[in-house]
Formats: C-alpha cells, structure tokens, sequence
C-alpha cells in the first residue's frame, strides 16, 4: 500500500546569534533543519527530522556543541484543530546555550483550536 505524498518541505537555516547572545564574542552558531510530508489531503503532517544543532566555538566543535532533537506528528482533523505527537531530547556540551537542559528528553501531546 502506498500513501501519496502531494507536499513534502525541507527548511535549512543558519543563524549566527540568537537575541539573548549580546556581545559580539559570545555570539554561537546554529544550523536549523527540518523535513516534513503532508499525506492524505493535508490532513497529516510527518515530521521526522526536526533539529537544531548549536557551535559555541567552531574550532573547538569537540568542546562546544548541542544537539536538539525534535520529531513530530501532527492530524487536522477539521479545519480549525490540530492536534501533535512529538519527542524532544536535548544534549551538547556545557558552554552552549541549549546544554543548560543537557540530558532532556519528553515526548509531548498538543492540542490547538482556532477560531
């Protein structure tokens, strides 16, 4: 059986200090990625790769990374709701912004109504 796919994205970002990273020596690198499939009708998003990797110094990247994890599955079963399944799991190095919640791993269930 096969599922068609209609929409899959793919978001890669690079972002060179985030707001809470002031002076211009503290400032860390993050590469964002994520890849997403929407299947019957929109009506299902799959996202299995959803992750933010973290740099305090580049040419230390042994010493100075952070990895965060976070696959999702998302139903729309109206127009209006959606309603999430996903994982998150944080670890990196200590130094890194994201490695102040180093070992975190939840899996998490989210509702949303709109109207």
């Amino acid at each position: 059986m096969t599922i068609p796919c209609k929409t899959a994205y793919i978001n890669l970002q690079y972002i060179r200090g985030f707001f809470n990273e002031n002076n211009k020596d503290d400032l860390h690198d993050y590469l964002l990625a994520a890849v997403e499939w929407r299947i019957l009708n929109n009506a299902v998003t799959i996202g299995p790769v959803a992750l933010a990797l973290e740099a305090a110094d580049l040419h230390r990247l042994k010493e100075s990374w952070a990895v965060v994890f976070n696959p999702q599955f998302t139903l729309y079963p109206v127009d209006s709701a959606e309603i999430a399944l996903g994982l998150r799991w944080i670890e990196g190095r200590s130094g890194t912004s994201f490695a102040e919640q180093k070992g975190e791993k939840s899996l998490y269930f989210k509702t949303k109504y709109t109207f």
